[in-house]
């Protein structure tokens, strides 16, 4: 049964307008935060959010962090591990429903599916369809869509560490660096695959872990 296409319904009501507006908040922070820009002086890229590996240094905002400053990320990121291993076990339903990356993505990708393949029993029926002209074309446009989406994820992961004015600008140049060539594929196929596909299967498998995990 696992292995089975689910096809959710479309619903509606408060929580669901609340979803709505938090999913949008969540993608206007993570797609414009790097477009920030924040004054350091010259020779300093004034990018607010940056992950500099060549200087090996992190900005954010007035705060920078060394390399020889590790320490501050480590103990930030157990804070942050610890913070979300306490939420997800009082609250899980609001990490899983809401907020957690992988829901907020399926999502997308969802309404993206229902826009051009129509509701859930119009796709149930064009699934088990015969292949034709109208479903090449549904299934097309469907799947084109995500690609873009996914690329559209993978530039704005990657322009947290190359400056966003200067990637889009070697991208339409076709001069990215071969690394974030690399990333960039990695990222969206990644994404069109996790966030098309796979969907509820990445969450059943990653608890699947967590609660074998605890039980060692």
């Amino acid at each position: 049964m696992q292995n089975k296409k689910l096809y959710p319904q479309s619903t509606s009501g408060k929580h669901r307008a609340v979803k709505n507006k938090l999913n949008i908040l969540l993608l206007c922070l993570y797609f414009f935060a790097s477009w920030i820009r924040w004054g350091r002086g010259e020779g300093l890229p004034n990018q607010a959010i940056m992950i500099d590996l060549p200087s090996r240094r992190i900005h954010f905002f007035a705060l920078q962090i060394w390399s020889d400053e590790i320490y501050f990320i480590t103990i930030i990121l157990i804070l942050a591990a610890l913070g979300l291993f306490i939420f997800t076990s009082l609250y899980g339903r609001l990490w899983c429903g809401y907020t957690c990356p992988q829901t907020v993505f399926t999502d997308i990708f969802l309404k993206v599916e229902e826009f051009f393949q129509g509701d859930r029993n119009s796709r149930i029926k064009l699934d088990e369809s015969y292949f034709n002209q109208e479903k090449l074309i549904k299934k097309s446009l469907t799947y084109l869509t995500w690609i873009l989406i996914s690329f559209v994820f993978a530039l704005s992961w990657v322009s947290y560490f190359y400056d966003v004015f200067d990637l889009y600008k070697d991208v339409f140049n076709f001069s990215v660096s071969s690394s974030a060539v690399i990333w960039l594929i990695s990222l969206t196929l990644t994404t069109y695959l996790f966030a098309g596909f796979l969907r509820e299967k990445v969450c059943i498998n990653v608890s699947a872990k967590i609660r074998a995990s605890r039980q060692e």
